[in-house]
């Protein structure tokens, strides 16, 4: 493993899941610029779940898995997960599956 300590990307989610995390990181997007309002910084579990995409069983699955992005715990508050974190996970995702569907078209 190299020195970056993110985990690795998720083998668990599949396509559809993975078309529902596109959809939910460009609709989050789109509303926090048309509403003209920062998207926040930390998520609750329901709205990293909703940010994902993935099914609530599944996203407990990944984390329990320690496929997903470690959460922080804010005092007085609970467990958040940091936005950036969430949306790194995502981009390592979409180049994870562009990575297999070239190697894929070259292997055939």
């Amino acid at each position: 493993m190299s020195a970056d300590t993110t985990p690795p990307i998720p083998s668990l989610m599949g396509e559809a899941d993975f078309r529902r995390l596109v959809a939910a990181v460009v609709a989050d997007a789109l509303a926090a610029g048309v509403q003209g309002r920062p998207a926040p910084l930390l998520l609750t579990t329901a709205e990293a779940i909703q940010f994902t995409g993935v099914s609530r069983a599944g996203f407990f699955r990944l984390r329990s898995a320690d496929k997903l992005p470690k959460p922080v715990a804010v005092e007085g508050i609970g467990v958040r997960y940091r936005r950036a974190d969430l949306e790194k996970w995502a981009e390592r995702l979409k180049a994870e599956r562009r990575t297999k569907s070239v190697l894929r078209v070259i292997d055939e």
